[in-house]
């Protein structure tokens, strides 16, 4: 389990410097469950910070997980019209590293949306979003956006931030030896090698684990890919044709997921990802569509077992993207990759299910320990994420 910094009472987008800035943060589980059994301060910043160092705002005590609204002090200085972006933090760092995300023992940090200051007195609304700002290889980030209310599509869930930090450390450390694992070694030579590659993610939310794999492939597509001298190295990156990276979901998750793409399109250049819709219960209207490949590498999937009453869809979804189209027969079984953190026993069924419906064997090849704030608490194996592996 990671906790995560959040907004019960969210900044505005525009303030007056007549009045008090006022914000409730809260830290919780993924789901807003939960709130944090450990004690922490909380420190604020605004950016740009001017040179300024975060500061302590409030503590957050365990015991009361219903906290007051408390006062921001503005930026200083404060330029009218300008807009400021509050950055919530335990440590002062507005960035989440996925590199050695377990190694961290602090809520995850939080970013408003900007905030614009003016002398007026007219009500403004509160901000319907937030940000986060993960850290990849070398200075690579990606900033990927929630909403502020309670529609579960729209956040980060653990296993999500779980398995993006295991494919960035597949991505970093190839000579680690559980990534030897044959069926994670042919994983590795597929996702991270500079050839065509389609990739499909299931229920993505917020688009994080898609969006690190296009990062990472992309970083292995353009000129400075020398670093990686294990990896097939192209004279010229640029003529390759890297395949497509599709990113689905429910309709209503579309908007934020073709935001996320949009801000984070820097990383991706040719590997851009692309938002579409595909419903479980209605799998043949998106495998009618001719502008979609005809047979997928991978397929990617974190925290889809939530709901054990959406098995039946799942698996006839899975069923009908691992069967390639008359014209792609050649073309080798997907390899289906899973994050998933057990919320209840049940959920493990789906494992079976595929075994039995589908004929294909999921294996546990990896974990992303999780933890309970700093404490004796911190890595207990039942609040890990799982890292599954099925196919080939």
């Amino acid at each position: 389990m990671f906790y995560y910094i959040s907004f019960l009472r969210p900044p505005p987008t525009a303030s007056s410097t007549h009045t008090s800035l006022l914000i409730t943060p809260q830290i919780a589980n993924d789901l807003r469950t939960e709130t944090c059994p450990n004690a922490h301060d909380i420190y604020y910043s605004w950016l740009p910070s001017a040179g300024l160092k975060p500061q302590k705002l409030t503590s957050w005590n365990p015991k009361n997980p219903y906290p007051k609204p408390v006062p921001v002090p503005l930026p200083s200085p404060l330029v009218l019209g300008k807009t400021y972006t509050l950055a919530l933090s335990c440590n002062g760092s507005p960035v989440v590293p996925l590199t050695n995300v377990s190694a961290n023992p602090l809520p995850f940090p939080v970013l408003s949306k900007p905030v614009r200051f003016y002398q007026g007195r007219e009500e403004i609304k509160k901000q319907e979003q937030i940000d986060r700002i993960y850290t990849l290889v070398e200075k690579d980030r990606i900033i990927v956006s929630e909403q502020t209310s309670f529609d579960l599509d729209k956040k980060i869930w653990d296993s999500g931030i779980g398995l993006s930090a295991w494919l960035t450390d597949l991505y970093q450390d190839r000579s680690e030896e559980r990534h030897q694992e044959p069926l994670v070694k042919k994983l590795r030579d597929i996702l991270f090698a500079p050839e065509r590659v389609d990739i499909i993610e299931l229920g993505a939310g917020t688009g994080i684990v898609s969006l690190v794999v296009a990062a990472l492939r992309y970083r292995l597509l353009r000129p400075q890919n020398s670093h990686h001298d294990d990896l097939p190295q192209d004279p010229s990156p640029s003529t390759i044709e890297p395949g497509r990276i599709i990113i689905t979901d429910l309709d209503s998750a579309i908007p934020l997921l073709e935001e996320n793409i949009k801000k984070n399109a820097a990383l991706f250049d040719i590997v851009k990802p692309e938002a579409v819709v595909l419903d479980w219960d209605r799998c043949d209207e998106f495998q009618a569509d001719d502008a979609l490949p005809t047979a997928w590498d991978v397929i990617l999937m974190a925290d889809v077992t939530y709901n054990t009453s959406s098995f039946p869809a799942l698996l006839r979804t899975l069923s009908s993207l691992l069967k390639p189209a008359p014209l792609a027969l050649d073309r080798p079984t997907p390899l289906v990759l899973m994050g998933y953190k057990q919320r209840d026993p049940s959920e493990r069924e789906l494992f079976q299910n595929a075994k039995d419906k589908l004929g294909i064997e999921f294996v546990r090849v990896g974990s992303v320990p999780g933890w309970r704030g700093s404490g004796e608490n911190g890595g207990n194996e039942e609040e890990a994420v799982e890292v599954w592996l099925a196919g080939g």
